[in-house]
């Protein structure tokens, strides 16, 4: 039971963190205009909503 409440826990950090690096890399593009020249970058914001 312990390896198991350990790993859980470990996959709830793991997802908290992926959300937080998003937020930060979509804010990031926000407020730096210079990002949208890449075609990249749109889509991702588009596919993120």
């Amino acid at each position: 039971m312990k390896g198991f409440k350990d790993s859980n826990n470990f996959l709830i950090l793991a997802s908290v963190a992926v959300i937080l690096l998003g937020l930060i890399s979509y804010f990031f593009s926000l407020g730096n205009p210079r990002r949208q020249e890449f075609p990249s970058s749109p889509g991702i914001i588009q596919n993120a909503q």
